[in-house]
């Protein structure tokens, strides 16, 4: 769980914000709009979880990772962030599941 989690963290803020977003401020010239493209792409690759809450919330984080990428430029921050969201998104889910 915490190797998938690190994997996770790391991987998709370095495509996402270290590759991504800055090659679609390039592209349009436009740092609001590479947040919202990258935050939009970011929350579908998470479709395939399931539920519409499955991408709206990674969106959500994805609109407030890119804001503090923007501003800061510390992808670290970010990967730890990360990280930490998913581990507790996967504690949750396995001590609310229902049993049956």
């Amino acid at each position: 769980m915490v190797l998938t989690c690190l994997t996770a963290g790391i991987t998709e803020e370095l495509v996402f914000r270290g590759y991504i977003m800055p090659r679609l401020q390039l592209l349009f010239n436009k740092t609001y709009l590479s947040i919202i493209i990258s935050s939009v792409i970011f929350g579908l690759i998470h479709f395939g979880y399931g539920t519409a809450l499955n991408v709206i919330g990674p969106f959500i984080i994805g609109l407030v990772f890119a804001l503090h990428y923007y501003k800061y430029r510390n992808i670290k921050i970010l990967i730890i962030c990360h990280f930490l969201w998913d581990y507790i998104v996967i504690l949750l889910k396995l001590n609310f599941q229902p049993q049956g």
